[in-house]
């Protein structure tokens, strides 16, 4: 038979467990949060840059219709 102490030991090793699997989760997640906002930042300069080749081209287009007429 299991005396209480026995079970309150249990217990507390269990706690254990379960405190280093939420830390491991909570920093397994913190790090996915991070990776996808280093995403976001470089596909906002990938955007930012195709407007900009937009935004040239454009003036190219501009500049040769005043130029042809």
């Amino acid at each position: 038979m299991q005396t209480f102490l026995d079970d309150e030991g249990q217990l507390m090793q269990r706690t254990d467990k379960l405190m280093d699997v939420s830390l491991n989760v909570v920093g397994q997640a913190t790090a996915h949060y991070h990776n996808i906002r280093r995403a976001v930042h470089r596909n906002s300069e990938q955007i930012d840059k195709s407007f900009r080749s937009i935004d040239q081209a454009r003036t190219l287009i501009e500049t040769a219709r005043r130029s042809l007429r």
